[in-house]
Order: C-alpha cells, then sequence, then structure tokens
C-alpha cells in the first residue's frame, strides 16, 4: 500500500513524463501521520484536478506543489504556476473549481485563487477537527 506522500510523487511523475513541464514538490513541512486518510484524499484530488486544469487550461512550463501542517492541526497545500493565468471575476467556476471549494468546505477548511498573465495561486487549507 502507497503512502500519501509516494502517491502524490508518482502522479507528479507521471505528469511530467508526459508533458514538458517542471514540477517541484516539497513534502518537508508536511507531517502525514497528523493527516487523516480522509483529509489526503481530498488533498490527492485537489492536486490532482490542479494539475489537470493547469495542464489543460494554463500551458505552464513550471509548478510548484508545497504541503505543510500547521501548529493549529491545519493542513495547507500551496500550489503556483506560470501558465496563463484568467480573470477570476470573468472566468466562470467550472466543475473542477467548484469541486475543490466544495472538498475545502467539506473539511472545515478554504479555497483561495490569485491569478493574473504570470500564472496563478491557489491555496487550499482544511483542519482535521472536522
Amino acid at each position: 500500500m502507497q503512502t500519501f506522500q509516494e502517491g502524490v510523487t508518482d502522479l507528479v511523475f507521471n505528469i511530467q513524463e508526459q508533458f514538458e513541464v517542471e514540477i517541484t514538490l516539497n513534502f518537508n513541512e508536511f507531517e502525514e501521520a497528523k493527516t487523516s486518510e480522509r483529509s489526503q484524499q481530498v488533498l490527492y484530488q485537489t492536486i490532482q484536478e490542479l494539475l489537470n486544469n493547469t495542464i489543460k487550461y494554463a500551458y505552464a512550463t513550471i509548478i510548484s506543489i508545497q504541503l505543510k501542517t500547521e501548529k493549529n492541526e491545519k493542513t495547507t497545500l500551496q500550489y503556483q504556476d506560470n501558465g496563463d493565468g484568467f480573470d477570476i471575476q470573468k472566468v466562470k467556476k467550472g466543475i473542477g473549481l467548484n469541486n475543490m471549494e466544495a472538498r475545502a468546505k467539506l473539511l472545515n477548511g478554504h479555497f483561495e485563487i490569485q491569478s493574473d498573465e504570470n500564472g496563478s495561486q491557489f491555496s487550499f487549507s482544511i483542519s482535521e477537527n472536522v
């Protein structure tokens, strides 16, 4: 059985094998043992959705993914790309963005987007105190 970190690492490796994109993955401040299986599943799905959207719509060449466990039992996912940004006010939220927002709310969390012509940043945080 694969750990969460191994699963995410494999996902990133497979994306890099298929597409011309450099992905930096940082687990340095992430404590997998403090993250529930349910939260890990939601985080994996969110990373997968972000990667798919970035490849499909943003045409990024560089992606940075950082997972961090906070002292207040919150897990934060920071995702950044250098792709074609989008106007958050003009772009209709599709199923993917709506799903990510719903996943965050389901786990007492928060989903935030910042985007401009230099790329996009996504912040996804969930609480283990659900």
